[in-house]
C-alpha cells in the first residue's frame, strides 16, 4: 500500500473548488484567485446554500476547500471576517449576485474588492484576483497574498 501524498490531494481539491483563496491578517484581506469559470464557483456554491433549508438556522456553515479556513456562515448580520462570510440567506444571496456582477465586469489580470458595499461592520475585505483563462488554483501556494 501506498503511503497519501497529501500534497497532491490538496492540489486536487483546490481544482474541484476552481479557485484559491488565503487570508492576510495584518491588513485583513482574504484573497481570492481564479479565472472567471473558477471564481463562477463561488457563486454556485453560494447559490446551492442559500437554497438548502437546513441553512437557515443560525451558525449553520460551510467550509470551503482542503484547509477549510473559508466559511460561509448563516448569520444575524452580513459581514466578512477572519473566518468568512457572514449573513442570513437573503444577504448570503445579494453577495452572490453582487460578486457576480462584479466578476462579470472585470477582465483577467484585473481585480475587485467586496468591502463596505456588503457590509459597514466587516472586519476583512474580499480581494478578488481575476486570473487568465485555464488558471491552476493549485499553482499558487502561501507567500504568494502574504
Amino acid at each position: 500500500m501506498e503511503p497519501l501524498d497529501f500534497e497532491q490531494l490538496d492540489r486536487e481539491e483546490w481544482r474541484e473548488l476552481g479557485f484559491r483563496y488565503g487570508r492576510n491578517t495584518d491588513k485583513r484581506i482574504w484573497h481570492i484567485y481564479g479565472d472567471k469559470l473558477g471564481l463562477s464557483n463561488l457563486c454556485t456554491i453560494i447559490e446551492e446554500y442559500v437554497s438548502t433549508k437546513e441553512n437557515e438556522g443560525l451558525s449553520e456553515h460551510e467550509h470551503l476547500g482542503p484547509y477549510q479556513y473559508f466559511k460561509i456562515v448563516t448569520w444575524s448580520e452580513p459581514k466578512i471576517n477572519e473566518q468568512g462570510l457572514f449573513g442570513s440567506l437573503t444577504d448570503l444571496a445579494r453577495f452572490g449576485e453582487m460578486f457576480k456582477g462584479k466578476l462579470d465586469n472585470t477582465n483577467a489580470n484585473e481585480q475587485f474588492t467586496i468591502d463596505t458595499e456588503y457590509s459597514d461592520i466587516s472586519t476583512y475585505k474580499l480581494m478578488v484576483h481575476v486570473m487568465p483563462n485555464g488558471f491552476d488554483p493549485a499553482s499558487m501556494n502561501y507567500a504568494t497574498w502574504k
